[in-house]
């Protein structure tokens, strides 16, 4: 564990943050180190705003080292960091480039129909050093409606969001990745902050969900990011960041995060169970039996393992933050082999284990599952791995559980594209989703509209859907569509409270970062983000249960179905609707 680097970050972070908090109002001519932090927040906040709402956007490719100069002037004694003068600088740039045909409005958009959902506290823009022309030619930005297209941003569709919902998803094109193989300097890891906050600022749509208020976020990493030294502090300060946005959509792609936990991995499944981290399939090549508990890796106690990892996971939730810790633990290895400390029935036993290089390793091909099964045949109970239907397996598949009384389907993983087709069968027209999206042409505007499923039901058995942390994302919003079947019931733990299609940002030093980009709820604007779908019956795991090799969630599943068919006076009808 790099302690040192980690100390080194958090001493110097605390003592730029204390230089901000403590720091005097500034004049032209004088600037304390935490004026000039300050400053230079407020101009990331302008030049984002501009990048993305003014109309000379358009066409100007050239705004990144526009910022970087605005960043070196801040900076610099001969300019005296005249922020004002740099704000000046950069609505100047933009109305210079701006094309002929397009004018800026600067009437107030009143716009109250139903669809105009959020509107951004437009406060920030007011600055005690920024003139108040200056700050109405900001307002009256905020306020105009947008009537082209940005070269920095696209809204494409594709074909599996318009078959799921019609929302295009934002493409940030455009954006300046240099330097691509090397650690970025600091103007463009205050660049790299600047575009990653102004991204979520104006296209992140549970926002309003998150723990502290954006702002604060932009000021607390302004330090981290411009202290960092090292590619992998820069990578430490983008993982940290996105912990705050609390989305397990979240995901970062570069050299230095994919080897930051480790350039082994280890060969064994793990599972977080009852606060312990627990081996899941047995090992007997190297003592490993299902259900051992995991207390130390090469030594490291499991519970400083966690403290320290769970700084950089991303979560929704708790429940899937312990269970992406517990995967952490399989890659923060450096070395080709690791001794493994675990506690059984039988006592406490050590033990080795080969390592595997990220570089050659291969995924194995797990067996598969059936995707149906008759799990009671007198009382005609079926499973259904909903994970695994097909679109075109839906027809056979509703012919096999037309013919049972009920039937358990397990959201737990990632289902495939068969949604839309099993619920015309399963469900009459009902709505299931609010889905809320940005409306580009009005900065800080959301717009919503309610997704709808189903046909014509013909199946009356009961049905029992299973979910657990696992189920993210799509899962969660076909959940979402099975509850809306008269009389089932929802079995199983905290779903990973993650939907919405993904958005991807490129930032200095090849590094992509992935988020949600439309919010998803229920259609009483029931967040599902963070929270998870509803669930009616809660079962979660036990570890005599993992090391008996039960499904104790599928076992409770069973028993809800079996009781709701008892609840019927008569036999459930298998026959379709008339």
């Amino acid at each position: 564990m790099p302690s040192t680097t980690k100390h080194s970050i958090v001493s110097s972070t605390i003592l730029s943050l204390l230089g901000i908090l403590f720091g005097v109002c500034p004049s032209y001519c004088f600037q304390t180190y935490s004026d000039k932090s300050q400053n230079i927040v407020y101009a990331c906040k302008v030049w984002g705003f501009l990048k993305y709402f003014h109309p000379a956007m358009c066409c100007d490719s050239t705004w990144d080292k526009k910022l970087i100069h605005v960043l070196r002037r801040l900076e610099s004694p001969e300019a005296g960091g005249n922020l004002n003068a740099e704000v000046e600088y950069l609505l100047h740039s933009a109305d210079s480039t701006l094309p002929a045909q397009y004018s800026v409005a600067t009437e107030n958009n009143n716009d109250t129909s139903a669809m105009t959902m959020i509107r951004y506290n437009w406060d920030w823009i007011h600055h005690s050093l920024v003139t108040p022309t200056a700050q109405q030619r900001l307002l009256a930005l905020a306020n105009s409606k947008q009537p082209h297209s940005n070269l920095y941003l696209r809204f494409e569709r594709n074909v599996r969001s318009d078959s799921l919902f019609p929302a295009a998803i934002p493409r940030f094109v455009n954006e300046s990745l240099e330097p691509t193989d090397s650690m970025p300097d600091k103007y463009r890891r205050i660049l790299s902050l600047a575009r990653l906050w102004n991204f979520i600022q104006y296209f992140y749509p549970y926002k309003d969900l998150l723990d502290k208020h954006w702002d604060s976020v932009l000021v607390e990493f302004m330090p981290i990011f411009i202290a960092t030294t090292t590619e992998r502090e820069y990578t430490a300060s983008i993982l940290r960041l996105r912990t705050r946005i609390h989305d397990t959509h979240t995901f970062v792609h570069s050299r230095g995060a994919d080897s930051f936990f480790g350039t082994y991995l280890l060969p064994m499944p793990l599972v977080f169970v009852e606060g312990n981290v627990l081996v899941e399939e047995s090992n007997p090549n190297v003592g490993m039996q299902r259900g051992d508990i995991l207390l130390s890796i090469n030594g490291e106690r499991v519970d400083s393992l966690m403290q320290y990892l769970r700084q950089y996971a991303n979560a929704s939730n708790e429940a899937i933050r312990n269970t992406i810790v517990a995967g952490n633990f399989l890659r923060y290895r450096t070395t080709s082999s690791a001794t493994l400390e675990l506690r059984s029935d039988a006592g406490t036993k050590r033990v080795r284990v080969q390592c595997i290089p990220m570089s050659t390793y291969k995924p194995q091909t797990l067996p598969v599952k059936p995707m149906m099964r008759v799990i009671d045949s007198t009382h005609k109970l079926l499973y259904v791995d909903f994970t695994q239907i097909t679109q075109a397996q839906i027809s056979a598949a509703m012919d096999t559980i037309r013919q049972m009384h009920g039937v358990v389907f397990d959201l737990r993983g990632y289902p495939k594209d068969a949604l839309y087709g099993m619920m015309n069968q399963l469900a009459n027209p009902t709505p299931f989703a609010l889905i809320r999206k940005f409306d580009y042409q009005l900065p800080g505007h959301l717009v919503e509209y309610t997704n709808s499923c189903g046909s014509k039901r013909t199946y009356m058995g009961k049905i029992v859907v299973l979910v657990n942390e696992k189920a993210i994302s799509h899962a969660e919003f076909t959940a979402m569509a099975l509850q809306t079947i008269p009389g089932m019931k929802t079995v199983g733990s905290q779903t990973a409270g993650a939907d919405g299609n993904v958005m991807v940002m490129r930032l200095p030093g090849s590094i992509a970062i992935a988020l949600s980009s439309v919010g998803i709820y229920y259609p009483d604007k029931t967040p599902t983000q963070r929270k998870g779908v509803r669930i009616d019956v809660e079962v979660k795991p036990t570890i005599a249960g993992i090391r008996a090799g039960r499904d104790e969630v599928l076992e409770k599943g069973v028993e809800v179905l079996q009781a709701l068919i008892k609840q019927n006076n008569t036999p459930a009808k298998l026959s379709p609707c008339k």
